[in-house]
Formats: structure tokens, sequence, C-alpha cells
């Protein structure tokens, strides 16, 4: 659960067992338990739904890594040929961005 919601319901929970001691007093408020409840939900749905999004999040953020490692090894590749196509002439790895190694 999210911190700063997580203490949005402890909030309203303290509240509502304050009305529950002191009902007496509320009896005359239009379903004061009945908002916080309400309330509560409220709080509780969007925080499933930040969860959820962390959840997917995570897991978006895991395929990325993984492409990102395939994609290493392809431009890795792409540039050993780049050094064997331009071996005679190194000058040539600059328009790959490729530092001559010879050097």
């Amino acid at each position: 659960m999210v911190k700063y919601l997580n203490s949005l319901i402890s909030r309203f929970e303290e509240l509502k067992k304050g009305i529950s001691i002191n009902s007496e007093k509320w009896n005359i408020m239009p379903d004061a338990r009945g908002t916080i409840d309400q309330n509560i939900e409220e709080v509780k749905e969007i925080d499933k739904l930040v969860s959820e999004k962390k959840r997917e999040l995570s897991e978006i953020q895991a395929r990325a890594r993984m492409i990102k490692e395939k994609k290493k090894e392809l431009i890795s590749v792409i540039e050993k040929r780049a050094l064997g196509v331009h071996a005679d002439e190194t000058e040539r790895l600059k328009d790959y961005n490729i530092k001559d190694r010879s050097s």
C-alpha cells in the first residue's frame, strides 16, 4: 500500500472510531460513518490501481532490460563487422562513430 494513501485510511479509521465512541453526538449528522466508509473504499480502489500499475511498470522495465541486452549484442556484432569491413581504411570508422582502436 502506498504510504500516503495508507495514512489517509488510518486517519479515516481513527475518525470513524471517534464517531462510534461518541455516536450520541453524531446521530444528528447525515450518515457520517457511511461517508467515511465510502472515502476509505475510494482510497483503497486508487491504491489498488497504483499497485497494479507499479507491477505492470516493473514487468515492462524487465522486458526493456532484456531488449537492451539483446540490442547491445547486435550493436557489438555490427561494430565488429564495421571494423572488419574497414580494416584497411580505419578513418572510415568515424562514419560509425567508432574510435580507431589501432592508435
